[in-house]
């Protein structure tokens, strides 16, 4: 068994040598000189979504998912697909599998997904959020409410405790007083929650068109694609985006307003959902379109 594999989070839940594949396309992606963007474009019967690649921004997780949408669609033994498949890449054959109207769609990782955990890359400085500040003490409320006490008493893949977040959680349990947290930066309370941020990425705003992973911890996301058609602040430093919509955003919002299926429970699955015939790469997207509406 390769040595990336042992202790693993990931090494109960798929095999070695897939997990091993992934890990190694992720590291070679580390430290490598940025990039010209690039062209990821997702043919629909609706018409083509292209997103612009933003290597800049998230150089690790840009090379591994253009590494995969050039395939070949491995097994979990590592065998490629029957010759007919052979030419086909990660995202061929992929449905929107998941869509809330005027808000998001989500084109789902490959089976298993654990398979295609990734660091999560972020900068908070290029984001602002070393420079926003908590402002009053209603809104210190709000983040311990919120944020910072969920995370200590219900700790879980996306909210964890931390050393800082202890000491905050019993200051406040003290006399119930939030004002201590006023002037503390938004970077602080993320990171107190578990986030971790890198210094030297051009990161982007979770805005309307931004293309983001959907994270699954606060230091690791899933390659399970999230189309925003509305802006998300609260998203803004916690999920990693990867490029933006250059064209084609309407077709989302035509796939994100399709009937959604009838459940017990609120759901957001589509009940018709749209498949990618084909995801290709190109060098650029033509018809660009920089971060606007269509």
């Amino acid at each position: 068994m390769p040595a990336a594999c042992f202790g693993s989070p990931l090494h109960h839940r798929v095999p070695c040598a897939l997990l091993s594949l992934v890990v190694t396309l992720s590291a070679c992606a580390w430290g490598a000189p940025a990039r010209a963007q690039s062209c990821l474009q997702l043919d629909t019967e609706l018409g083509t979504i292209s997103i612009e690649l933003q290597p800049t921004a998230a150089p690790g997780a840009v090379a591994l998912i253009e590494k995969l949408a050039l395939g070949p669609i491995y097994e979990l033994d590592l065998v490629p697909r029957p010759d007919a498949a052979r030419d086909r890449g990660y995202f061929d054959g992929l449905s929107f599998d998941f869509a809330k109207p005027k808000l998001e769609i989500r084109l789902p990782a490959r089976v298993p997904a654990a398979a295609f955990v990734i660091p999560t890359e972020l900068d908070a400085v290029a984001l602002g959020l070393d420079r926003e500040r908590v402002a009053d003490a209603g809104e210190a409320m709000n983040r311990l409410q919120f944020d910072l006490l969920p995370a200590r008493k219900r700790p879980s893949a996306e909210r964890r405790s931390t050393p800082r977040l202890e000491e905050w959680a019993r200051r406040f349990e003290t006399d119930y007083d939030p004002s201590f947290l006023v002037g503390t930066s938004i970077q602080e309370i993320r990171e107190a929650i578990g986030y971790e941020y890198r210094d030297g990425l051009e990161s982007l705003p979770a805005t309307r068109g931004a293309v983001a992973l959907v994270p699954v911890s606060p230091t690791e996301a899933e390659l399970t694609l999230t189309i925003l058609l509305a802006d998300h602040p609260r998203r803004t430093g916690r999920w990693m985006v990867i490029g933006r919509v250059a064209s084609g955003l309407e077709i989302a919002d035509r796939i994100a307003m399709r009937p959604l299926a009838q459940v017990e429970r609120r759901d957001y699955r589509p009940l018709h959902p749209v498949q990618v015939d084909r995801g290709r790469l190109s060098a650029n997207c033509s018809n660009e379109l920089k971060g606007g509406t269509p």
